[in-house]
């Protein structure tokens, strides 16, 4: 099935835990996340992230945000998706992906922005779409 997070198969990230950054990174996430709760509102449990998961996305996302507004623009989805596939974190499903598709499933709500909600929606799809289909498999 495709879905919006055909673009991209979550690989590694999961696995990717805070005790494998060095610990001003592992700060600096705390930071990160903190920051996307009080000033933006982010949920992690509402994708079903763990604290420690919602660090690590966090604080991919704001290595590339800029102008740390906590939203991406185009070039900077491209900067995080060549540094996440770079880090082994997920697997392109084409090596000619096109980051205006990308960009376009990110940004949900059509503001011209990415920001962690949509991107962490995005990175949950495959592990929502698992989970409906273990549901409705027959016993």
């Amino acid at each position: 099935k495709e879905g919006k997070g055909a673009i991209i198969v979550d690989k590694k990230l999961a696995d990717e835990t805070l005790k494998d950054m060095p610990e001003l990174k592992r700060l600096s996430a705390y930071f990160e996340l903190k920051n996307a709760i009080d000033e933006h509102g982010f949920s992690y449990t509402k994708y079903g992230l763990t604290e420690e998961r919602a660090m690590v996305l966090a604080s991919m996302f704001a290595e590339v945000d800029e102008e740390a507004d906590g939203e991406i623009n185009e070039e900077e989805l491209r900067k995080l998706l060549t540094e996440m596939a770079k880090n082994e974190h997920v697997e392109w499903t084409s090596l000619n992906a096109d980051f205006n598709v990308a960009f376009n499933l990110l940004d949900t709500d059509g503001d011209g922005k990415i920001d962690l909600d949509n991107f962490c929606e995005w990175l949950s799809e495959p592990e929502k779409a698992k989970k409906e289909e273990s549901k409705v498999s027959p016993r």
